[in-house]
């Protein structure tokens, strides 16, 4: 399944993305090992790993302004990756 993701976080050290900063990933687990490495480069500046998350949308989306996302992609509290729905 293709997904688009967009990367977020809680910490105040990273602005805000706009609408069409995505990235298109083949798979959902595709996105998880993504949202791994984003969020090693996100405890590597100083933030807390469970503060970066990413929102997911199913299919090819090269705007997500408008749109809902379907999912929220999270780093629990031991390092494993949590998906709960919108």
């Amino acid at each position: 399944m293709l997904c688009t993701i967009q990367f977020h976080s809680l910490s105040g050290s990273f602005g805000s993305p706009d609408g069409t900063d995505v990235m298109q990933c083949s798979s959902l687990s595709a996105a998880y090992d993504v949202l791994r490495l984003w969020a090693d480069e996100h405890d590597r500046v100083g933030s807390e790993r469970t503060d970066a998350h990413a929102l997911v949308w199913r299919g090819h989306h090269g705007d997500v302004t408008d749109l809902y996302p379907d999912m929220e992609v999270t780093i629990g509290p031991r390092g494993g990756v949590r998906q709960q729905p919108c």
